[in-house]
């Protein structure tokens, strides 16, 4: 392989490397912002369950509140459902 190839190839190689490098990172902000966004969910519903978050449907909005049955329990909660609670959901 000529010099110029090798070059060629290794410049390749790198803009590749870098690239995947890039992605990495993008994917991991991602996540970490997923996660953030479920934290402050899971604080702002006064302490929900991840549970009974993960379970949460478009039904259990009524009246802007957020109403659920808790798993571990079978009370139901009622928590209103203010502008940052939506942004946050907006988010997913």
């Amino acid at each position: 392989m000529s010099l110029s190839n090798e070059i060629f190839f290794n410049t390749i190689r790198e803009v590749i490397l870098i690239s995947r490098q890039k992605v990495y990172r993008s994917v991991n902000f991602v996540l970490l912002e997923t996660y953030w966004n479920i934290g402050k969910l899971l604080f702002m519903l006064r302490g929900i369950n991840i549970t009974d978050l993960l379970q949460l449907k478009q039904t259990n909005i009524k009246n802007k509140h957020i109403i659920y049955k808790r798993a571990k329990t079978g009370k139901i909660y009622s928590i209103a459902l203010t502008t940052e609670i939506e942004n946050v959901f907006s988010t997913f």
